[in-house]
């Protein structure tokens, strides 16, 4: 199915993300010494007034002339900024909110302002820093930990963008817009079941949200509860006419449930509203193939391919409908294309052998039903493999470690490129007497596949540490927390590692992004205490 348009948490960009935090800087506003005090004041505060109003541009010179008569005012270094930023000039306001944080540098507001910042100019990583310090000096500005959701999202880090969205719907149940994109974020974890009932509430506070509706339809659908996934999305398709987007996922779910008829219509009229979209033509290409319109058909599927030159599924119709009219040629070329595209789509082998059998190729339709066979016992493998991964992890629970290790071998024979079991034997191992060097080589294969597997990276260091090679430990520590900004294992690790080698800056960076995340954690509030005595000037 297709995703709703809506992708993630972070999207708010108006003055009411700026002004979220400003009326706690407003209130800490410093008195300014000297004669000028009262003045800076005045403007100031006209500046906060203006801004509360969505007047941005008539509060920045009110911003301008209190920093002038008291350039310490950080306050108003800060509301300078904000107000440049809505102005699109980034870098004066970044500059601004770097000097308010030059005055004061637990500003918490200025800190998510600067986040703001650089997450507009997409230095999402910055941006995950500065929202992480705005919430270690003040964890209950919801606003920063909900961006940060966003910003962790966009870098790839689900796992830390789920859990803040979490804490935000726990601290803020009606927060509608959290929940809904936690529901997407649950979605696109896999983690159907639960992003069903994070929509569902979404979409009973405010049904009369289209993308809503359309965004809990599509999860319905993918869970496979298709007739109520129809009924909801026709209602979006009626409360939205003109979305193409509702008009194709109804015609998907409509076809889930074998309404060819209902869905070919639905797939048309999403053709209209937007002729360039090539999911909806290669759908409706599909549909009209199985209802046996084969004309109709060819002429979707030749447009889809056109439109969408990477699209493996349209090349695999298109095939199997040149086949049946009789186009060998054109069948084998475009089913070739579809398994370059897509070494793994079974039909495409079948129906390539078929087209070559037709042809007279009887040891190359062999050779091709031989490579689908593999492939269909492959993925029943990835299935067992699944299962088995599963015991195993209760059975590690249970401290039953060889049962879980004999386990997860044969999941990892079963399916060698399933990470999920290679990653679980590689913690079982180190769990067992001289399986250390296992466990690396295993957990390298990961790094191979996907080189920012941050919990691959922790793992090897895990292992790195308890074979006493400290220093090359310290660089998966560093890899896994740069892949992961949540993963706070990592970072405490890493925090100890500086302290420990008096590195007292990175020690303190470390352990205030363990304390943005938990507050409470002693041993991280002891480190950055050792490390604000210890260090000698300035960090930033």
């Amino acid at each position: 199915m297709s995703r709703s348009r809506q992708s993630g948490a972070g999207t708010t960009r108006t003055v009411a993300a700026w002004l979220a935090a400003f009326a706690v800087c407003a209130s800490a506003a410093a008195q300014a010494p000297g004669g000028g005090a009262a003045e800076a004041a005045r403007h100031r505060d006209t500046g906060i007034s203006y801004l509360r109003q969505g007047k941005s541009q008539e509060a920045l010179p009110h911003f301008r002339a209190a920093v002038e008569l008291d350039p310490a005012d950080a306050v108003s270094h800060d509301g300078a900024g904000v107000a440049l930023a809505e102005a699109g000039k980034m870098a004066e306001a970044q500059a601004s909110f770097q000097k308010a944080l030059a005055l004061r540098p637990d500003f918490a507001e200025a800190h998510y302002h600067l986040a703001l910042a650089f997450d507009r100019q997409g230095s999402t990583r910055q941006a995950i820093e500065e929202y992480q310090e705005a919430l270690r000096l003040q964890p209950g500005l919801l606003p920063a930990r909900y961006l940060l959701a966003g910003a962790l999202g966009k870098y790839g880090d689900l796992r830390g963008a789920i859990r803040l969205l979490q804490d935000v719907t726990r601290k803020a149940p009606d927060f509608v817009e959290a929940r809904f994109n936690l529901g997407l974020l649950l979605q696109r974890d896999g983690r159907l079941a639960e992003a069903v009932a994070e929509l569902q509430k979404a979409h009973q506070a405010q049904p009369q949200k289209p993308q809503f509706a359309l965004a809990l339809g599509i999860a319905l659908a993918e869970n496979e509860q298709v007739a109520q996934a129809v009924e909801l999305l026709r209602q979006a398709a009626d409360k939205n006419a003109q979305d193409p987007e509702a008009h194709y996922n109804l015609g998907l779910a409509m076809a889930k449930q074998g309404e060819t008829s209902g869905a070919i219509l639905a797939f048309r009229r999403a053709v209209e509203l937007q002729p360039t979209h090539p999911q909806a033509r290669r759908a409706l290409g599909a549909a009209l193939l199985q209802e046996g319109d084969l004309p109709a058909a060819r002429k979707e599927l030749e447009t889809a391919v056109r439109v969408a030159p990477a699209d493996w599924e349209a090349y695999s119709s298109l095939g199997a409908l040149l086949l049946r009219v009789g186009e060998v040629p054109g069948a084998v070329q475009s089913l070739e294309k579809s398994i370059q595209l897509n070494p793994k789509l079974i039909k495409s082998y079948r129906t390539l052998a078929q087209a070559h059998y037709k042809g007279g190729r009887p040891d190359d339709a062999a050779r091709l039903n031989k490579q689908a066979e593999e492939l269909a016992l492959e993925s029943a493998n990835l299935g067992r493999a699944m299962v088995l991964a599963q015991s195993a992890r209760q059975r590690l629970e249970s401290g039953e470690t060889s049962e879980a290790i004999a386990q997860l071998r044969e999941a990892v024979s079963l399916s060698p490129s399933f990470a999920d079991a290679q990653l679980l034997l590689s913690r079982a191992l180190r769990l067992s007497p001289d399986g250390s060097q296992e466990a690396l080589s295993i957990l390298q294969r990961i790094l191979v596949a996907d080189p920012r597997h941050a919990d691959a990276h922790y793992e090897i260091a895990m292992t790195l540490e308890a074979l006493g090679r400290r220093e090359e430990a310290l660089r998966e520590y560093e890899a896994a927390a740069q892949a992961a900004p949540s993963l706070l294992d990592a970072r405490r690790a890493l925090a100890l590692a500086a302290s420990r080698s008096q590195d007292w800056c990175a020690a303190a960076a470390e352990s205030r992004a363990v304390l943005a995340w938990e507050p409470n954690d002693r041993e991280s509030q002891r480190l950055l205490r050792q490390a604000e005595e210890s260090k000698q000037g300035s960090c930033r």
